[in-house]
């Protein structure tokens, strides 16, 4: 199974994300030592070249992050499941200044800066800013499993 193109941009953080806009007060982002604030589900639609990807992340109230690839779309057209990797990473702790101590499965440790909104979760580091738009998916809406 390929590697979820959002795990690979949480760990590069490279060559991803998008550009900022103004911000609303709807739109306002916050570092916050509540981990809690986190959870959700974000998309991550990204183009392979005219095609579309169709990922999403999910980051429950412990503070766990999951992927889930849509298999159905347009550039895996395998089926109409996700390709699921749980509990890649889990966010361990709030550093202050908006940053957090993130723990990957092999229990090595990285730190990553992280504000949300009402309508998005943006990800950054000295190489990067990743957003991601909040949705109102559940996990049961992301199934079957492949």
């Amino acid at each position: 199974m390929k590697k979820l193109l959002l795990l690979s941009c949480i760990s590069l953080l490279t060559a991803c994300g998008g550009g900022s806009s103004d911000s609303s007060s709807s739109d306002l982002l916050f570092p916050t030592p509540n981990i809690a604030a986190f959870a959700g589900i974000y998309e991550d639609f990204s183009n392979e070249g005219e095609l579309i990807d169709e990922s999403y992340l999910h980051i429950d109230s412990d503070g766990y992050l999951s992927f889930y690839d849509y298999a159905g779309d347009a550039v895996d057209d395998f089926a109409n499941c996700y390709w699921i990797e749980e509990k890649q990473f889990q966010i361990i702790e709030y550093l202050g200044d908006g940053s957090y101590k993130f723990r990957d499965s092999d229990n090595s440790e990285i730190v990553y800066g992280l504000s949300v909104s009402s309508e998005k979760l943006v990800i950054t580091a000295s190489n990067g800013r990743f957003d991601l738009p909040r949705t109102a998916l559940t996990v049961s809406d992301l199934t079957p499993e492949c």
